[in-house]
């Protein structure tokens, strides 16, 4: 189900049928971010709201789901994913592979990542996540030794983690 408020975008589950879900959801969430493959726990009903506002190229999402795998091959990468994206923890954990790096993600915490590497995002369990889809040149101009901050936690924290997380 679609809506939109005020230039803030909304997608949900909660209209669809229980065995279309996961997948109106992975095709929902494909049109945001760049193209991945999702899958949910078995036997569970699967449940996904985003909220979304767009900036220019930034995208700002706000993501609430039931338990779930997100993962991100090479056939999925092409030359147009110039991205990267900012993942707060707002609730629920989050576990990321990406580049032989794993990390942890809990409340209170982001970890930036690269849409042009396969990874793998799994939640265990009900979480939300807020995500900043940036484009990769302005990032990269602005951000010194940025490969070096690729999937590794910054807590909510530190300096920077203050200032998002608030």
């Amino acid at each position: 189900m679609y809506h939109e408020t005020a230039g803030w975008q909304k997608l949900s589950t909660t209209s669809v049928e229980k065995e279309d879900r996961l997948n109106y959801w992975q095709d929902s969430a494909n049109m945001l971010f760049p193209s991945t493959i999702v899958t949910g726990n078995e036997g569970e009903e699967f449940f996904g709201a985003v909220t979304w506002m767009t900036f220019g190229e930034v995208v700002l999402a706000d993501f609430v789901s039931t338990a779930m795998e997100i993962q991100r091959n090479d056939e999925h990468i092409s030359n147009s994913d110039k991205w990267y994206e900012v993942c707060l923890q707002v609730e629920g954990d989050c576990r990321l592979i990406q580049g032989g790096r794993t990390v942890h993600v809990r409340p209170r915490e982001m970890v930036l990542y690269d849409s042009q590497q396969p990874y793998r995002m799994t939640f265990a369990g009900p979480y939300r996540q807020i995500a900043l889809k940036l484009p990769r040149r302005l990032l990269q101009d602005r951000v010194p030794c940025l490969e070096t901050l690729i999937v590794q936690p910054i807590s909510g924290q530190s300096l920077p983690g203050r200032f998002l997380f608030d």
